[in-house]
């Protein structure tokens, strides 16, 4: 299993340690979700810790083109952008639902200098994600509606567009067996590459390996 290294850069703290996104950060918790300050803590430690996972593979792997489905604020978003920017390269296309959200737009958090290489499309990740995958994609991440047909549905839909080398990953792979499921059918067409924090997981796909 591949182990990355350590983030030496301090992007989190120049990012995500911004006050204006910190104190949006805590708006969303506390008034979306009803959650008390220490939740709200909890909960900013582990996305930062995620979104550190995140950083890491984009910055290690340097993928070119990254397709994401699930935007929300931006947490994870922010975390490839901050990456990409970086190394100099890379464009994130990130997809959702056009829900309406309590106060802010989707992305609200994606810092304004990490824009220019970010592309939001609004929509289905059904209807959406097979044009996102045409050309090819060099790294895919999950983190949409969580249950086992979309899932299912995503993960499969992006391995035959990912390029040898390429990495896929996903957000939430313990609410159902959609992930374990996928790696069984594709066995020996990848590597892990270790796991993130909670249920974040990404696999590379082996240059030997087939759609």
């Amino acid at each position: 299993m591949a182990r990355l290294p350590e983030s030496r850069s301090g992007w989190p703290v120049r990012v995500l340690g911004d006050p204006r996104w910190l104190a949006l950060a805590f708006r969303k918790w506390d008034r979306s979700w009803g959650r008390s300050p220490q939740d709200a803590l909890w909960e900013f430690r582990n996305n930062w810790e995620w979104c550190d996972y995140l950083y890491r593979l984009v910055r290690t792997y340097r993928p070119r083109r990254v397709v994401e489905t699930g935007v929300f604020l931006g947490r994870s978003s922010t975390a490839i952008l901050a990456a990409m920017e970086r190394n100099g390269s890379g464009h994130l296309i990130s997809m959702d639902l056009p829900v309406a959200l309590t106060e802010h737009q989707t992305g609200a958090l994606i810092p304004p200098q990490l824009r220019s290489r970010w592309e939001l499309r609004l929509g289905d990740s059904h209807v959406l994600l097979p044009a996102a995958l045409q050309d090819g994609v060099d790294f895919f991440f999950h983190d949409s509606d969580h249950n086992y047909e979309i899932q299912t549905f995503e993960y499969e839909a992006a391995w035959p567009a990912l390029r040898p080398g390429g990495i896929l990953g996903s957000d939430d792979t313990n609410r159902s067996a959609a992930w374990a499921d996928f790696l069984a059918r594709h066995a020996g067409g990848f590597r892990p590459l270790g796991n993130g924090p909670a249920s974040v997981r990404a696999i590379q796909k082996v240059e030997s390996s087939g759609a």
